[in-house]
């Protein structure tokens, strides 16, 4: 019952992110982030939940963590995801490499995830970097002349929605790997 009320909770929160049409902006800097609560936890239980999120869907977590500090309860990682964008019914996408970094804060009975400074780099084996770009400069270039044409306006809303959508669902993996791990008073 509470992974189908966690299910309909998510979709719900991803429509509500997508109809906003616009990257989560705080200032200028694009920052996904949410906040799950999960009573009854403490900051040690959520704290290896967190662990685990990053074991489970990076494929080297050793990797990708960076720094973290457990009497704190942060983890500060640098990710990667391969996004490809279709344009509307095309069969032929670009593929875009993101990084970005991924930082987990958690204390009793609340964690919160925070995904920011995301870039990609189109790289070539022969001739390295061809290029680069922050979703900031990336938002500013897909969202240009969106007023005056209905075109780039859809396709700069198309964009947005996937992005959000890709962003969104590394937090709602987090988020259901904190409210499938088991409590100190689980016995298995």
């Amino acid at each position: 019952m509470s992974k189908l009320l966690f299910s309909i909770v998510g979709v719900i929160m991803a429509i509500a992110v997508n109809a906003q049409n616009t990257l989560p902006l705080v200032g200028e800097k694009v920052v996904f982030e949410r906040i799950i609560t999960r009573d009854g936890f403490s900051k040690d239980e959520l704290y290896a939940a967190t662990k685990k999120y990053f074991v489970d869907n990076f494929k080297n977590s050793n990797y990708v963590i960076k720094s973290e500090d457990k009497e704190s309860g942060q983890i500060i990682g640098k990710g990667f995801m391969d996004m490809s964008f279709f344009k509307d019914g095309s069969i032929l996408g670009k593929n875009y490499p993101y990084h970005f970094t991924i930082q987990t804060d958690v204390k009793e009975g609340r964690a919160r995830i925070k995904i920011y400074d995301a870039y990609y780099e189109l790289t070539h084996a022969q001739y390295g970097v061809l290029k680069s770009s922050t979703i900031e400069e990336e938002n500013a270039v897909q969202s240009k002349g969106i007023e005056k044409s209905e075109k780039k306006k859809s396709k700069y809303i198309s964009w947005v929605n996937h992005m959000n959508s890709c962003f969104e669902g590394l937090i709602n993996s987090f988020e259901e790997s904190l409210r499938s791990a088991p409590s100190k008073n689980d016995d298995w």
